[in-house]
């Protein structure tokens, strides 16, 4: 799995702040288009944040675990994080905030006119 290039920048520029990230997991032995019972899910989710705590020596400030989306939401320092793309079970890492937005932005923005709304028929 290759990091995300952002997630990656914010690592490295972070120092010893936090930073946050959504990571996406499944089980080794599963193919990725199969889903995990939710039990499963929280179960495989613990047994790797315990695997990462125990060698980074710390654990993450917050973890959510999203069990529906297979996900787990980190708020850590750079060294966690680090340690938690080397996971194998990670198969998708994305920074929690972007510089870029996700929404598209309008074009030709104008103001709605009155004669730009069809009306239905009958009315006016």
């Amino acid at each position: 799995m290759t990091p995300n290039h952002e997630l990656i920048e914010q690592l490295t520029l972070a120092g010893d702040s936090l930073v946050r990230a959504v990571v996406q997991l499944r089980p080794t032995e599963q193919p990725r288009t199969g889903a995990t019972r939710g039990d499963d899910f929280n179960a495989l989710a613990r047994q790797v944040l315990d695997r990462v705590t125990e060698t980074v020596g710390h654990a993450a400030k917050r973890a959510n675990i999203l069990r529906n989306a297979e996900s787990i939401i980190l708020e850590a320092d750079p060294a966690f994080l680090r340690e938690m793309i080397k996971q194998l079970e990670i198969v998708s890492t994305l920074p929690s905030q972007t510089k870029e937005s996700m929404s598209n932005p309008p074009v030709r923005k104008r103001p709605l006119k009155h004669s730009d709304v069809e009306q239905p028929k009958g009315q006016s």
